[in-house]
């Protein structure tokens, strides 16, 4: 007989006897436990007394190409067990389905909405009603989408859907766009049921100081899948075939959507300098986005086109970490910036800017933060100099800090199963 006593339940041979004194019978003969101890999400659904059909989970996401808030959904949605926890999604951006054909192949769906426009409030409330309405199935709202939530969050709870405001962000655009949307994310403090965040100072600049240090706000690791970044000298090889980098060039990297946030300008400037110091090098630049062709038109005119290589939207961002021999990140603001712990995880030195939060510091011998402040050729120095550790033991160190995948996926896959089912959901404020 195996008798094992766990979370106040204690299981003899596939018969289960909770603290409660109710009798659960017919258990599998293989069970099966998460990291730490805690049951496994369908030892726990039979234990609850819970059917079999998925729980789906309502993301609202601006667009489905690529960034940030998208990778770490689609990270999780890849990852999570897709036989209890499904994903549905629901974008503003029409056309902007870079992983629309991804997500219905592993069974979700994509809805696409009218933005809102300002004028158009009546119209854009109406559809998110009619689209709760045909669907309810959703029973989680889960919303990476801070400018317009405030709108469509009261919809939601009054339908009783339980709802996520999540931060990944820690500016506004500037102007009068971003002061109009500080107005409508001012609610957000107030509507939603979780709040989560990136990172506490993403948490602090969309929810206010003061939630920000209660227990409301939920930091969530922008977790990683480790081993598809970590270092491998023949990948490294390979790339540079693909790419016709010489094997000994110095390769200066960078990953990232081609808006003004990210400070493209500002890269080419840096690396101007850096042909000053290394004539061979090469600059490495992944991502699509508005700006673009203006950044290309750029290295044009600074004459450094046949050094500078632009990818365009890539979805195997882990082969090309593997060429680099640096990663540069200027960036004007960022929520975490997930890009900088991919490129810890293969190995990289980081050069990046101190308006990025503290908390992307992993791998802290791989780390350099300058300010904006200083000029093009102190980053331009900085890069050249950088200390490169052990490029195969930095993934070990980063699944150490808490941004390994696995354990956030069954972190939120038991959270989410547990709202979907009306259980009590509780998680961890820090992982």
């Amino acid at each position: 007989m195996r008798r094992i006593v766990l979370c106040g339940i204690c299981i003899d041979d596939g018969v289960a006897i909770a603290a409660d004194g109710i009798v659960k019978e017919d258990l599998p003969s293989e069970l099966s436990f998460c990291s730490g101890g805690t049951l496994s999400l369908p030892i726990r659904a039979i234990l609850d007394g819970a059917d079999e059909t998925s729980s789906r989970i309502l993301h609202a996401i601006g667009s489905l190409n690529i960034g940030g808030s998208q990778a770490f959904v689609m990270n999780l949605y890849r990852n999570i067990d897709r036989s209890r926890v499904q994903f549905d999604f629901v974008i503003e951006h029409p056309g902007e389905l870079c992983y629309r054909d991804e997500i219905e192949s592993l069974g979700g769906r994509v809805f696409e909405l009218q933005s809102f426009r300002g004028t158009n409030l009546v119209a854009y409330r109406r559809q998110w009603r009619e689209l709760l309405d045909e669907h309810p199935e959703w029973r989680v709202l889960h919303s990476h989408v801070r400018s317009t939530a405030s709108l469509y969050l009261p919809i939601a709870k009054r339908r009783g859907i339980e709802t996520i405001i999540h931060s990944h962000s820690t500016a506004e655009a500037p102007g009068f766009s971003g002061a109009i949307k500080r107005i409508f994310e001012l609610p957000l403090r107030r509507q939603a049921d979780f709040y989560f965040a990136c990172s506490n100072k993403a948490g602090e600049f969309l929810y206010g100081k003061r939630l920000a240090a209660s227990d409301k706000l939920i930091v969530i690791a922008n977790a990683i899948d480790v081993e598809r970044f970590r270092f491998s000298s023949q990948v490294c090889t390979d790339v540079r075939n693909e790419l016709c980098i010489p094997g000994n060039a110095f390769v200066v990297g960078h990953v990232g959507r081609f808006v003004e946030q990210k400070n493209h300008p500002f890269i080419i400037d840096v690396f101007c300098e850096i042909l000053m110091l290394i004539p061979s090098a090469k600059l490495v630049l992944a991502g699509d986005g508005p700006l673009f062709d203006s950044v290309k038109q750029l290295a044009t005119e600074r004459g450094i086109e046949d050094s500078v290589l632009f990818l365009g939207t890539r979805l195997d961002v882990n082969r090309l970490y593997q060429v680099m021999d640096v990663f540069l990140f200027p960036s004007l603001n960022e929520g975490l910036g997930i890009s900088l712990v991919e490129a810890q995880a293969s190995g990289l030195p980081c050069v990046y800017s101190k308006n990025i939060p503290r908390d992307v510091r992993v791998v802290a011998p791989l780390c350099q933060s300058l300010s904006l402040n200083d000029c093009p050729r102190i980053w331009a120095e900085a890069c050249c100099t950088t200390c490169t550790e052990d490029r195969f033991s930095s993934a070990d160190k980063v699944i150490e800090a808490g941004f390994d995948l696995r354990s956030t996926t069954l972190m939120l896959q038991d959270f989410y199963y547990r709202l979907d089912n009306g259980l009590k959901a509780n998680i961890r404020e820090k992982w």
